[in-house]
């Protein structure tokens, strides 16, 4: 039996879950709410046959971002690489269910909008259970680099049309001797190179904090502890803001992992340094 042809109303209908879809997906709102959002459309707007025909659930949204979104953008992204020159910026990280993955993204002058943007094209995983003999040999630069050739041949544009090349600082990525960069340069002479100006400044700054007495890092780290599961704390605390004029801040949490994230937390601390000292003295 032949499918009967799409009405135009059908069309429409389509074209209004794929742009629900797409705010979801910009707004970062979870597709779990598709389900509640399309009934609330339909309830709201009775009389539009549109919203009626529309039957967008979480499961359909997901599909739509991945197999018609997405696979749009990369295929836009692909044509423009094809015939224009481009920077490679990569960074190869380990998510929460541990999946060792690689993020590509590329930049570029867009015709579209006349100006040079930085846009994100894959995320590669780096391991599967399908190839073992990969995970053994592990994320080294050879592999990483094996990965970025294979992409370039399956989406059938020349290595020449990159001009840069931006990573972290570590051996794998930047290494003198036999890491990813030192491979494209060999393989495109005259690539440009740059490394993370985050992963630089870090490792400067983490140099030269080496240097401050530890007892700093420490006091901030003893201050948002003593106040951060006490609510009896907190409302005393408030009482020495308010006698100070002080903003009700709380007390931030030094984070291991974000880099310069102490100036925050040593500014918030200042802020708060007389309502701290007159607290402190008080109680203790």
């Amino acid at each position: 039996m032949l499918n009967k042809p799409e009405t135009s109303l059908q069309t429409q209908s389509k074209i209004a879950e794929i742009k629900i879809t797409g705010f979801l997906t910009e707004h970062n709102i979870s597709f779990n709410s598709a389900d509640h959002l399309t009934s609330l459309i339909k309830s709201y707007f009775p009389d539009s046959k549109i919203a009626q025909g529309m039957s967008l659930g979480r499961t359909k949204a997901a599909q739509i971002s991945k197999n018609v979104i997405g696979a749009c953008a990369e295929e836009e992204i692909i044509s423009y690489l094809k015939c224009n020159k481009f920077s490679l910026i990569i960074d190869e990280s380990t998510d929460i269910s541990s999946v060792k993955t690689m993020c590509i993204c590329v930049r570029f002058f867009h015709p579209k909008v006349c100006r040079v943007q930085t846009l994100f094209w894959r995320l590669l995983q780096i391991f599967s259970g399908d190839e073992p003999e990969k995970a053994n040999q592990g994320a080294t630069s050879q592999r990483l680099y094996e990965e970025i050739l294979k992409l370039f041949s399956k989406n059938d544009f020349p290595l020449q049309n990159m001009i840069g090349f931006a990573s972290d600082g570590c051996n794998t990525m930047f290494g003198s001797k036999n890491s990813v960069a030192i491979k494209l340069t060999n393989d495109v002479p005259g690539l440009m190179l740059q490394k993370c100006i985050c992963h630089s400044l870090h490792l400067c700054a983490s140099e030269a904090c080496k240097n401050l007495l530890r007892r700093c890092e420490d006091l901030a780290r003893n201050i948002y502890g003593f106040f951060k599961n006490s609510a009896k704390r907190q409302a005393m605390f408030k009482e020495f803001q308010d006698f100070c004029n002080t903003e009700p801040h709380k007390i931030l949490r030094p984070a291991q992992t974000r880099w310069l994230s102490l100036l925050q937390v040593v500014r918030r601390i200042l802020e708060q340094w007389e309502p701290l000292k007159l607290f402190f003295t008080s109680s203790y």
